[in-house]
Order: C-alpha cells, then sequence, then structure tokens
C-alpha cells in the first residue's frame, strides 16, 4: 500500500496523492541539506513525499545519498522516519565522506 505525506513545518503529515504532488516537484521545500562536501562530491537529504517502507513498519520518508562518482561511496543511501533523525543520518554520512577523503590524501 502507497502511503503519501506532506510537510507541516518539519512534521510529516498522512496526505492524498494529489495533495502531496505539489510538494512532490519541489525540491526546495523537500530538502533537509545539500552541501558540496568537496568538488565533485555531495550529500543530499531530503523528504521523499511517498512512504519508502511500503506499510512494513513505521514510514521510512527522509533519505540521504551520496553523490559522488569516482568513489565506491557513489549512490550509498540510508533512509529514516523523521527530520530530526534526517538531520542526524546527514550529518553523519557527512562526516563519513570527510573521512574517506582525508583518507585519499593521507598517504
Amino acid at each position: 500500500m502507497i502511503r503519501w505525506y506532506t510537510l507541516v513545518g518539519t512534521v510529516p503529515v498522512a496526505t492524498s496523492p494529489e495533495d502531496a504532488e505539489a510538494l512532490f516537484s519541489d525540491l526546495d521545500a523537500r530538502r533537509v541539506a545539500y552541501p558540496e562536501v568537496a568538488e565533485g562530491v555531495e550529500v543530499s537529504t531530503g523528504f521523499l513525499v511517498l512512504d519508502h517502507q511500503h506499510g512494513a513498519g513505521p514510514p521510512l520518508l527522509f533519505e540521504t545519498i551520496v553523490f559522488w562518482p569516482t568513489s565506491s561511496m557513489d549512490n550509498e543511501m540510508e533512509r529514516c522516519g523523521t527530520w530530526k533523525e534526517a538531520e542526524q543520518m546527514h550529518g553523519a554520512m557527512v562526516e563519513r565522506v570527510r573521512h574517506a577523503l582525508e583518507s585519499l590524501r593521507t598517504p
């Protein structure tokens, strides 16, 4: 069963697909964080609009993904259920990426 959500502030609220559609097309409104960690290396965290747990447990509504085409970390992804968890997940992923970058610089 597909479950759709919108955001009221930073709180996900169940809604209809029609009401979720406007938010789905507005990337800026769904973005938690999107820094460029280094040249060509980005970590994106955003609100997914639809539950990626597919009804098999608590909703997974936020996703953090790494964009680093020259690394095995490219497309590494994690999901969670709340904005606060997403902020924490994002910070942890940025730290992992920075650590990986640093290990590449260390002889």
